[in-house]
């Protein structure tokens, strides 16, 4: 369009020099507008890839740790502690890493120099309140322990540090007398959910056994949507009903008590240039039939 302007003055009467410099300076504008656009995409593109890498590669941490052979080859000889401390994992080969170290400080994006995606911090403890089992393995004791992971990752976008939130996972492991893993079971068990609730597991019936003045468990229920879609909270946390009642509902006699209540908003692509805010959200409940 400038062009033509320039082409139709020089035919006409020719460009005198004040016509050149406004003509050059409106191109400069257009080329600084269409360059921050492009730029703006980009950095919004790279922004949400960053994202989905965190979720990959702390989905993919999370089953490490609850899968019991991976799990023992990185923890086994490790000293459990008490309270949060930090945790490195020599030897990681989950989503992202190459047999190297994963602990605070490694780098997941980028280089060394330059990175856009590191572990801010990486800790680990025995879950508090939650007292251990003594299991006999091959003549020795074990003590039977929930272990809690909490990972805390960056990002850098258009050279602006964004923390992301914090994820735990959760994992039985068996420690030795020098309080040190020895093995490990995996994903905790209903029986550990159980003493988690305080109450005792029911083999006969598959569900925590309250006291007399406690409550009982009737069930848990996961209820995620979206205001639109494509959609990350159904994806990361499908919609699960009551096995009681088959749907998102508690069973007679007992009331629902959230657990999990999360709303976050995330930029979903929906062409092959746009994207759309969408608010996600979970919620998580359990049933429980209290006495009156």
């Amino acid at each position: 369009m400038i062009l033509r302007y320039c082409r139709s003055i020089r035919n006409s009467r020719g460009i005198t020099l004040v016509e050149l410099i406004v003509s050059l300076g409106v191109m400069s504008l257009v080329s600084v507008g269409v360059a921050s656009a492009i730029y703006g995409l980009m950095t919004s593109q790279k922004g949400i890839m960053n994202r989905i890498d965190a979720g990959e590669f702390t989905g993919a941490l999370a089953r490490s740790m609850t899968e019991k052979m991976s799990c023992s080859s990185y923890l086994n000889g490790t000293p459990t502690p008490a309270d949060w401390t930090p945790l490195t994992i020599p030897n990681y080969r989950g989503y992202g890493g190459s047999g190297g170290a994963l602990g605070p400080g490694t780098v997941l994006g980028g280089t060394a120099a330059n990175p856009t995606m590191w572990v801010q911090n990486m800790q680990w403890r025995m879950k508090p309140g939650i007292p251990a089992e003594t299991v006999v393995v091959d003549g020795e004791p074990k003590a039977r322990t929930i272990m809690q992971v909490r990972i805390e990752l960056n990002t850098r976008e258009a050279g602006r540090v964004s923390p992301l939130p914090a994820r735990e996972v959760e994992f039985v492991v068996l420690r030795n007398a020098a309080n040190q893993v020895s093995d490990c079971e995996g994903t905790p068990s209903m029986e550990d959910a159980c003493k988690a609730l305080g109450t005792t597991y029911d083999p006969a019936t598959a569900s925590c056994l309250p006291g007399k003045e406690e409550c009982i468990m009737r069930g848990t229920y996961i209820n995620s949507y979206c205001n639109s879609t494509p959609c990350q909270a159904t994806s990361k946390s499908p919609p699960r009903t009551n096995e009681y009642t088959g749907n998102y509902t508690c069973p007679s006699g007992s009331n629902p008590v959230t657990t999990f209540d999360y709303t976050w908003t995330s930029n979903e692509q929906v062409g092959k240039k746009s994207f759309r805010q969408v608010q996600n959200t979970i919620k998580a409940y359990i049933c429980l039939q209290c006495p009156e």
